[in-house]
C-alpha cells in the first residue's frame, strides 16, 4: 500500500506543480511540502497528504488535505487576497476530476466543500487555508491481476 500512497501522492503533487497559474500566484514556484514544512520554509507554501485506510477491497477511499500557508506582510494585500487566489485556482484544477497513474487507476478527486476554510494560526500575519477533497481509486496492480486472470479463462 505504501507504493500506491507514494504515487497517489507523486501524482497529485505533480498537477499543483506543473500548473503555471499557480507557480505565477505563488510568486514564481509552487512550493509544496509533504506532510510538514519546516519553520523556516518560504512562504506562500503548500502542505498536503493523504489519508486513507488499509482495504481488502479493490477500491480505496480516502482523503487529500490541502494546506495553503502564507504571510501578510510577503503577500502584498492586508485581507489575505493571494490565499484565496491560491484556494481558487487548487479548485480548478482539481475538484472533480479523474487521473490515473500505473498504482492508483480511476483516481477521483472532489471537494469536500463544508470543511474548507480558515484555520486559526498563532500569528495574525500568518494565514492558512484547508482545502479538503474527498479522494476514490482502484489499486493499479489489483486492476491488472483481474484482467489478467479474466483473460486466461
Amino acid at each position: 500500500m505504501s507504493d500506491t500512497y507514494l504515487a497517489l501522492i507523486a501524482k497529485l503533487g505533480s498537477r499543483l506543480t506543473g500548473d503555471a497559474t499557480l507557480a505565477s500566484l505563488m510568486g514564481g514556484t509552487v512550493n509544496l511540502h509533504h506532510g510538514l514544512a519546516s519553520k523556516d520554509a518560504p512562504m506562500p507554501y503548500i502542505v498536503h497528504l493523504a489519508r486513507f485506510g488499509v482495504s481488502r477491497r479493490i477500491v480505496c477511499k480516502g482523503r487529500w488535505l490541502i494546506d495553503l500557508w502564507d504571510c501578510l506582510d510577503l503577500s502584498g494585500s492586508a485581507d489575505g487576497e493571494r490565499i484565496v487566489n491560491m484556494r481558487d485556482r487548487i479548485i480548478t484544477l482539481m475538484d472533480w476530476i479523474h487521473l490515473n497513474s500505473a498504482e492508483a487507476v480511476g483516481i477521483h478527486i472532489e471537494l469536500d466543500e463544508s470543511e474548507q476554510g480558515f484555520v486559526a494560526t498563532d500569528s495574525e500575519k500568518v494565514l492558512r487555508y484547508e482545502l479538503p477533497f474527498s479522494l476514490a481509486f482502484a489499486r493499479g496492480r489489483e486492476v491488472d491481476q483481474i484482467l489478467e486472470n479474466a483473460l486466461t479463462r
